[in-house]
C-alpha cells in the first residue's frame, strides 16, 4: 500500500510541475497561429516594461499585438514599417516582412529559447 501512495504523490507531484523553459513555452504558443496583415502601429509601451508592440490589422478588423521583450530578435522590430505586410503560417515562427515596394525578407524569432532547435521554423 506504501508503495502505491508513494507512486500516487511522486506522480502527482512530477504533473503539476511545467519543467518547459518559459521561453520556449512562449515559443511554442506563439508559433501555432497564422498571421496575415498589415501592421497600423509600433509603438513602445513605456508603462509595460517598455515592450516594443506591432499592431497588425488582419482581414481589415482583427487586431493583433505582437510584443517584443529583449529576448526577441530587435532586428525585426527595427525592420517593420506601419504600411508593412506581415505573413507568418501557423506551427511556425518565421515571419515574413513585405515591404510596400514589395522587397521580402524573413526572421526566424526564437524567443532566446535555448532548445531552438526543436522549435518550429
Amino acid at each position: 500500500m506504501k508503495q502505491y501512495l508513494l507512486f500516487f504523490v511522486f506522480v502527482y507531484i512530477t504533473g503539476c510541475f511545467d519543467l518547459e523553459d518559459p521561453t520556449c513555452k512562449a515559443a511554442r504558443i506563439e508559433s501555432k497561429p497564422a498571421l496575415n496583415g498589415i501592421v497600423k502601429k509600433k509603438y513602445i509601451e513605456e508603462h509595460n516594461h517598455d515592450y516594443r508592440v506591432l499592431e497588425i490589422s488582419q482581414d481589415g478588423e482583427k487586431r493583433y499585438k505582437l510584443y517584443f521583450g529583449e529576448f526577441m530578435n530587435p532586428n525585426f522590430y527595427h525592420y517593420v514599417e506601419v504600411g508593412d505586410a506581415i505573413k507568418k503560417s501557423a506551427n511556425s515562427l518565421t515571419y515574413q516582412v513585405v515591404k510596400q515596394n514589395g522587397r521580402k525578407k524573413d526572421f526566424f524569432l526564437n524567443f532566446n529559447c535555448p532548445d531552438t532547435l526543436s522549435l518550429p521554423r
